[in-house]
């Protein structure tokens, strides 16, 4: 059981009046697991599991502005999944890979909705969406203090049927939702080796993270707008001392490669309001654990 409640906090004045509002929502959610081990060393599982999210009010300048505009109902994931976990060849290789099938009912979906002059975010429900998906992770440790490890997932989800909101055609069947990307990839080199005889240890560390194209729409006076975004690739390196008194001290490098492209575009064409990322970063970062 879940209790959502909206409070503005803003001074009354001419058709300025606070809103208050709280919604209980509940739902039961079970999920099964039937698991497999041919050996020691690998499983492989079946599962069924289902999700809920609450609903939420709308903003109060939506509310104000546009009384008609419903709020967003609670939505509800039911995935099946089958997958297998493994470890191998003297612990060198670690592995796990999944295929699913997800079936989401109302979804909620992000939208920006004209009022007045400007936008505001609000949500909105889709009917359904659907698809499958894969997923695959490994891990190999290569040389004593060297692992290398690498991901890749990929999705088929996509909107089931067109979706009308005061009507206006948000989403057409065969839609992606909005910021999903198809495909997300990544991978990492990491190297744990003694510095002198103190207790001091080095760590170099190198990354790169990809994700595909991402949508987000936009209505504007009785028309829906895609933007579209770009494939993202960012990289990043390190380098650590580490104290066995818990410090630690990091040269850094984000970004390194200077990805400019947009990680999500308005669909009205304002340049300005595009998503990007933070533009090469270089620092020196202190931890300490209490």
């Amino acid at each position: 059981k879940d209790r959502v409640g909206f409070d503005e906090n803003i001074i009354p004045g001419p058709g300025l009046t606070p809103i208050h509002s709280t919604e209980t929502f509940d739902a039961t959610t079970p999920r099964a697991v039937l698991t497999w081990y041919p050996s020691d060393a690998v499983t492989v599982y079946a599962s069924y599991a289902e999700g809920f999210r609450s609903g939420a009010d709308q903003p109060g300048a939506i509310q104000r502005g546009r009384p008609d505009f419903p709020a967003a109902e609670p939505d509800k994931l039911h995935n099946y999944e089958i997958g297998a976990k493994a470890d191998v060849l003297d612990h060198q290789l670690s592995f796990d890979a999944a295929v699913y099938y997800m079936d989401w009912d109302d979804v909620q979906q992000s939208v920006n909705v004209p009022l007045g002059v400007s936008f505001f975010a609000t949500l909105v429900n889709t009917e359904s969406a659907s698809g499958i998906g894969a997923d695959f992770a490994a891990t190999m440790r290569l040389l004593e203090g060297l692992e290398f490890g690498m991901s890749v997932s990929w999705n088929d989800l996509e909107v089931d049927d067109d979706v009308i909101s005061q009507n206006v055609p948000l989403y057409h069947k065969g839609d992606r939702l909005n910021a999903s990307p198809e495909w997300t990839a990544g991978a990492s080199l990491d190297y744990v080796f003694a510095l002198g005889s103190g207790g001091l240890r080095g760590r170099l560390g190198a990354a790169g993270n990809y994700t595909s194209e991402q949508d987000l729409r936009t209505t504007f006076r009785g028309v829906t707008g895609v933007g579209k975004g770009d494939p993202i690739l960012l990289t990043r390196a390190s380098f650590a001392i580490e104290s066995d008194n818990r410090w630690t001290v990091t040269l850094f490098g984000e970004n390194l490669n200077d990805e400019r492209g947009a990680v999500t575009a308005q669909g009205n064409g304002v340049a300005a309001w595009t998503v990007r990322v933070r533009p090469r970063t270089i620092g020196v970062q202190l931890d300490y654990a209490f």
